[in-house]
């Protein structure tokens, strides 16, 4: 409902797909995702959460890229990223991000 309320702000698109990974529905989210970096390109979070959607569907180049690209946006993430366990499969295979 919200999205359909709402389908362009950033917002309510980053907040309905944390709900949805939250849940493991990572093809929601994704989509939801997909959306908010098309709107808002320079969205460093965005692009983080959708590159853990893509290690779930086992994506892990365009995983990789698509966590590059958020920690150009925010360096922040580069230290983030090697904590969070949904990155266990980039890390396993050694693909971490070029930035």
């Amino acid at each position: 409902p919200l999205a359909r309320e709402w389908p362009d702000d950033p917002d309510v698109l980053y907040n309905l797909a944390l709900l949805e990974l939250k849940a493991g529905e990572y093809s929601l989210a994704r989509t939801l995702l997909e959306r908010l970096v098309s709107l808002d390109p320079e969205n460093a979070e965005g692009w983080y959460y959708l590159a853990a959607c893509e290690v779930q569907d086992g994506e892990f180049d365009a995983a990789r890229d698509k966590l590059g690209r958020a920690i150009t946006l925010d360096a922040t993430l580069g230290d983030v990223w090697r904590a969070d366990r949904r990155f266990e499969g980039l890390r396993r295979r050694g693909l971490a991000p070029s930035v």
